[in-house]
């Protein structure tokens, strides 16, 4: 099932611990081949803090076997950070899950009708092999569905054109960050979108049940990150939902 993992490092000065590094370590231990270390990735960087001694991550996995992978990370192993100036950190103590999901939760639709996204970290979405710091509602949901196709239940419906032709945002307080935790430096949009579900026309039978895929979707995307190199940092998002008055968008 869905879950997130916190890492608590020990023995380095936080500034030392680059996303990358988190990134480097985890592709190593999961053991990926080029073709895994190129494709979707099971795992998002979640949030951080950083103390006197070290750091304290979140790893948030929606493939199982990397759960499993984390979960027997054992205390005392050394991770090093960096190759040129290489420093190395001590896991303090064995990782410790601190939320999950069922995937059947996931898809239990709550009548929600529309959604908030806030992004934690820049936000980058892939468009025509483009990367953009616009979250637009069909990348992303096209994103989060590959997603669930990949590590979730068979699900019917599941994403399709017509289903982001119902989303409509209603809301935006972004702005756009160059950030350099990815391979290479990318703007990112941080901040909240508003989206709402639009009802379809009394003709198409081809958005009928879209709401409840986004629903399910927007709940994953808490776990794998939206977006772009989510296994750098990119795309953490917090969402909350509710039943939209119709008529009455509210701001973001």
């Amino acid at each position: 099932m869905p879950s997130i993992w916190e890492i608590e490092f020990a023995g380095i000065d936080p500034n030392h611990v680059r996303s990358s590094g988190i990134h480097h370590f985890l592709s190593a231990w999961f053991c990926e081949t080029d073709p895994e270390h190129r494709s979707l990735k099971g795992y998002s960087i979640g949030n951080r803090v950083n103390h006197e001694h070290g750091v304290r991550i979140e790893i948030r996995c929606v493939d199982d076997r990397l759960a499993d992978l984390v979960a027997a990370i054992p205390s005392g192993q050394p991770v090093q950070f960096g190759t040129t100036f290489a420093r190395t950190a001590l896991v303090l103590v064995p990782p410790r899950c601190v939320a999950g999901s069922s995937w059947e939760n996931l898809s239990r639709y709550r009548g929600t009708t529309q959604w908030r996204l806030s992004f934690r970290t820049p936000t980058v979405v892939r468009h025509h092999q483009i990367d953009q710091p616009w979250p637009a509602p069909h990348p992303v949901l096209r994103g989060l569905q590959a997603k669930w196709d990949a590590w979730g239940p068979t699900i019917v419906p599941a994403f399709d054109n017509g289903t982001a032709a119902q989303v409509t945002v209603t809301g935006a307080d972004l702005r756009t960050e160059q950030t350099r935790q990815a391979p290479i430096p990318l703007w990112g949009a941080t901040g909240a979108v508003e989206w709402t579900w639009a009802r379809p026309r009394p003709r198409r039978s081809d958005a009928g049940n879209g709401v409840e895929v986004v629903e399910r979707l927007l709940g994953l995307a808490q776990f794998s990150g939206i977006g772009s190199y989510t296994q750098h940092g990119l795309g953490l998002v917090e969402i909350s939902g509710r039943r939209a008055e119709t008529g009455k968008p509210r701001a973001a």
